[in-house]
């Protein structure tokens, strides 16, 4: 609407002259009818948003109600479930306790094995032991009666130096304590012209030590004096034989007299025989006697008088059997060499 104001008065767009306070007075009523009806919006959109508080917590009162009631309706469903699942839950105690029970009787047999497996074990432990003490007293028993015999012997031939009966004793205590020895005793006891007699002494006395071990009695004699002009071949088959069956039949000693005298091929068999590990019998004395026809002096050098057996018998052998299979067998036969002093 278009207006026109004077000093005093009000011209309107339709024509209407009015004075101006009644015009201002006009405009004020309007500007509050405009304000009331604004308010009157306002209090209707507060009015709706209230509506809206109102609803949403109307909802959520209903939501927590129904959740009761489900809640409800679950516990009580949860109870008749229990209810009737009881006797299966009874069925399963009922299986875990046998369970148990299986375990129980389980452990009871592993227990129970556990302690055969110990008690017999301790019994046989004990038999070993006291096993092992009755051998070490055995052979214990077994090494002293030897020392005995030994002395004897000693006294009986005091000729014969320290080295001499030293060597014995040492070459023979492997075979009188142990019962599987490594190898076995070798002995070899040479003399001059002048002491062939004590000898032939000694080497039979000494093997009468020997022939108690282990409660057998009886020595293996050959003397190779008997074998001196026979066939070779033939020889070495009889000696042979002599020395099996008598170490099969419990003899655990021989003794080889005059045994430069043996066909130097025969006397091949008694490398297999000393051949230290790899000898058939073990737990045996085996004694050489070799009759030098030079004069020996125990006081010489060792590897000396060594050294004169060996040529000795290489000058018995050398035609039938060459240098190389002599030294071979000497090896074997002459790791002891004792020298005997006439008496």
């Amino acid at each position: 609407m278009m207006v026109v104001k004077t000093r005093s008065k009000v011209l309107l767009g339709d024509g209407s002259l009015l004075k101006k306070k009644e015009y201002e007075k006009i405009k004020e009523e309007k500007e509050d009818e405009k304000k009331k009806a604004r308010k009157k919006r306002k209090d209707t959109g507060d009015g709706k948003d209230l509506d809206k508080k109102r609803k949403a917590h109307i909802l959520d009162d209903t939501i927590i109600d129904e959740s009761a009631v489900h809640l409800k309706i679950n516990v009580t469903n949860f109870k008749k479930m229990t209810r009737a699942e009881i006797p299966g839950k009874a069925k399963m105690g009922c299986e875990v306790t046998k369970q148990d029970e299986g375990k129980s009787h389980w452990l009871i047999t592993v227990g129970l094995l556990m302690l055969f497996i110990v008690v017999v074990y301790h019994i046989f432990g004990v038999y070993e032991e006291d096993t092992t003490l009755i051998e070490y007293v055995q052979n214990s028993s077994s090494k002293e009666d030897f020392k005995v015999k030994l002395d004897h012997l000693r006294s009986s031939f005091s000729s014969q130096t320290p080295y001499f009966w030293k060597l014995i004793g040492s070459v023979s205590e492997d075979v009188i304590v142990s019962k599987n020895p490594k190898r076995p005793a070798v002995i070899l006891l040479a003399g001059g012209p002048d002491a062939h007699q004590t000898l032939d002494n000694i080497a039979s006395k000494l093997s009468t030590s020997y022939s108690h071990l282990d409660g057998n009695s009886g020595v293996i004699k050959i003397d190779g004096f008997q074998y001196k002009n026979t066939d070779p071949h033939n020889t070495k088959r009889l000696i042979d034989e002599e020395l099996k069956n008598g170490f099969n039949t419990g003899r655990q000693v021989a003794i080889i007299h005059h045994f430069e005298s043996i066909p130097a091929e025969a006397s091949m068999i008694f490398h297999s025989y000393c051949e230290n590990d790899n000898a058939p019998f073990k737990r045996v004395v085996i004694i050489f006697t070799v009759h030098m026809k030079e004069k020996l002096n125990p006081k010489d050098n060792i590897k000396i008088n060594q050294k004169k057996v060996e040529q000795h018998l290489e000058s018995q052998w050398k035609d039938a059997v060459d240098k190389d299979h002599i030294e071979a067998m000497f090896s074997r036969v002459a790791t002891a060499v004792a020298f005997v002093t006439p008496e």
